[in-house]
């Protein structure tokens, strides 16, 4: 079975390389690309190269890989916010990308709607908190781009400004998904999605913070 070769270098490293990760990386793949019920566990199997009873052996039930996919984007998440020299900053600028590695990387999980929360109320409402978690992300770098002379926002607009962004860049995936079809390309989709937020910013944005930018991944991966 072939599969497309998306996910971002931190997340294949929180997997790791054992037959474990191989799994959750094949699945996630394949979950991302299809589905999450329209993947049967041999699939699965076959994509990670791996028998069935090897499969079942880590994992009893797909449920269970979705939920290791969610506490992996869960610590992704917290890893990014309390990233050392988080305030700096090329750092602020830089999350973005960070951030957008990992909602890409999990973007079956945040679909909406989508079938799992429907089905499992308990993981819908970690899902919500992952959300959370995006939105405390976003309005603390905001808020340490006003403090470093890269955004004027009144404190008022921040809340707004940091929702603005998280819909922009998480939607931007359904979109590209339906616009770019199975030739959708993680560091283009990235590209993309950061332009779109930077153009709603960019009123606010000071000749500092466009020269960050202009030195940014936006650029390296254009």
């Amino acid at each position: 079975m072939t599969l497309q070769h998306n996910l971002s270098a931190a997340t294949t490293s929180a997997f790791g390389k054992k037959t474990k990760g191989t799994i959750l990386s094949a699945s996630l793949e394949l979950f991302n690309q299809r589905g999450f019920h329209a993947v049967s566990t041999a699939q699965i199997a076959s994509a990670s190269e791996v028998l069935d009873g090897t499969l079942w052996y880590h994992f009893k039930a797909k449920q269970d890989l979705a939920n290791t996919h969610l506490e992996t984007l869960e610590v992704r998440l917290e890893e990014i916010l309390l990233a050392p020299h988080a305030s700096e900053p090329q750092m602020i600028v830089e999350s973005y990308f960070m951030i957008f590695d990992a909602l890409w990387d999990f973007r079956y999980l945040l679909r909406d709607p989508s079938p799992i929360l429907q089905s499992e109320p308990e993981f819908a409402a970690r899902i919500k908190q992952a959300y959370a978690s995006v939105e405390k992300n976003t309005i603390y770098r905001l808020k340490s781009a006003c403090d470093e002379g890269l955004l004027s926002l009144s404190d008022v607009d921040i809340d707004s400004f940091a929702k603005n962004c998280v819909v922009i860049g998480n939607y931007w995936l359904d979109y590209s998904r339906v616009r770019g079809g199975s030739s959708r390309n993680r560091e283009t989709d990235k590209r993309q999605a950061a332009e779109q937020v930077f153009l709603v910013l960019k009123p606010y944005l000071t000749p500092k913070a466009l020269t960050l930018i202009d030195a940014s991944e936006i650029e390296r991966s254009a």
